[in-house]
């Protein structure tokens, strides 16, 4: 049975960095100020070390340094340990660069005493503000909650007990999908993935561009190549586990994926390199070569 309540006392971050940007202590600081300690883990960054020194200095924010790059799922599981060790019942999951609001948790702890069966629960999100359009992912208007497939791993609510009975997030996937992977597994186990309707942070997804396509207005991730070989590794990975019981999700996953490469090809430089990694990704898929490039 999950806690009543989701409060600053119950309530650890972790907080993922690798190179990163001279926000980061005000971010940590509005995150730190809502829950009882945050974990920053840092996958050996090369730059900004003299930041993240600062940052250690921060009250209530502990730093776990690794040697290499580990990836982004090795580094949440490292918080989801983490968390486990200090009791605390659940764990926010944040990327270096996402801003959340003042009041992120406890409009979090609203939407799960609204929620009408809370012990069914397997993961809680927020819908967010993408910083380069302005624009939120899904409109606010509506009931303060509803119930999705995906929600992204930067300002997710892990509910430590379900962490404990799911397993820990697949860092053989090292980057992106993870968040997908795990929110159906969670879902094939009889949980729920619960999306607050209130766009309570700030988030940017790849660095993205404005172009122009057919005469329309719109924005491209432009990712980088080593972000394409993942995202099509993983995915056919994810479409192999999980097509037969998630076919309406993972073949959304699919289309949208085939609509980043069609903008690619049409509107993003360094298309060749983007379209190998992508080839790369899937031949190692189909090969069954998993964890770090």
């Amino acid at each position: 049975m999950l806690p009543k309540r989701i409060c600053r006392d119950n309530t650890g971050a972790v907080v993922v960095t690798y190179n990163p940007d001279d926000g980061l202590p005000s971010r940590l600081r509005v995150i730190g100020d809502q829950v009882a300690a945050v974990l920053v883990v840092d996958n050996a960054s090369s730059e900004g070390c003299a930041l993240l020194r600062e940052c250690a200095s921060l009250q209530g924010v502990e730093f776990a340094w690794n040697e290499t790059n580990r990836g982004v799922a090795a580094a949440l599981n490292q918080g989801l340990g983490w968390a486990r060790g200090k009791g605390f019942d659940w764990l926010v999951t944040l990327d270096q660069d996402t801003v959340v609001a003042d009041s992120f948790v406890s409009s979090i702890d609203a939407v799960f005493a609204a929620y009408p069966n809370p012990d069914r629960i397997g993961l809680l999100g927020s819908n967010y503000i993408e910083s380069y359009r302005g624009e939120p992912l899904l409109p606010p208007e509506g009931s303060t909650w509803v119930e999705v497939v995906f929600v992204i791993t930067s300002g997710m609510l892990v509910p430590v007990a379900v962490a404990d009975k799911i397993g820990p997030l697949r860092e053989d996937f090292f980057v992106d999908l993870v968040d997908h992977e795990y929110c159906l597994r969670a879902r094939s186990r009889g949980y729920s993935v619960i999306l607050a309707r209130a766009p309570l942070m700030q988030h940017r997804v790849g660095e993205p561009k404005w172009v122009r396509l057919l005469g329309k207005r719109l924005t491209t991730p432009n990712h980088s190549p080593e972000r394409h070989y993942y995202m099509s590794r993983n995915l056919l990975i994810v479409a192999r586990d999980y097509l037969v019981k998630e076919p309406g999700p993972v073949l959304g996953a699919m289309a949208t994926r085939i609509k980043e490469m069609i903008l690619v090809v049409c509107c993003e430089q360094n298309k060749w390199a983007k379209l190998g990694a992508a080839a790369r990704g899937a031949f190692d898929a189909l090969r069954g070569r998993m964890g770090p490039r």
